[in-house]
């Protein structure tokens, strides 16, 4: 009986923990990817060129969808954010993954897709 009780305690607490690790990078991981694209665009926008027409791309954050994000491994994360071109009025989808290892937290992967449109380098 110990045993079972032990077994299903330590499953407990293996779940709180990765539960709670979900809600630490819910609360930190919109600051991570806005710090990430606030450093790549200094004029208000985030100049990316477009893989296919060679085209530059300013982008701009609307927002980061919060409860997309999920566990990928340990200490890394996934999470969807919404872009958009200035220019042309396009929506991108953006997946990035950020890493929670240690300070300073980073974004380590992205993907990116115009919605509806072909891919855009990173």
């Amino acid at each position: 009986m110990h045993v079972l009780v032990g077994m299903w305690l330590c499953a407990f607490a293996a779940a709180a923990t990765q539960e709670v690790a979900l809600q630490d990078a819910r609360l930190n991981f919109a600051g991570v990817v806005e710090g990430f694209i606030d450093e790549r665009s200094p004029k208000g926008y985030w100049p990316l060129r477009d893989k296919v027409t060679g085209k530059i791309r300013r982008l701009k954050l609307l927002r980061i969808e919060e409860d997309s994000v999920n566990a990928v491994g340990k200490t890394r994360f996934n999470g969807t954010a919404l872009l958009k071109d200035v220019r042309g009025g396009k929506l991108v989808s953006c997946v990035f993954t950020v890493d929670f290892a240690a300070p300073p937290w980073k974004v380590v992967r992205m993907t990116m897709t115009p919605i509806g449109q072909h891919a855009l380098s990173p």
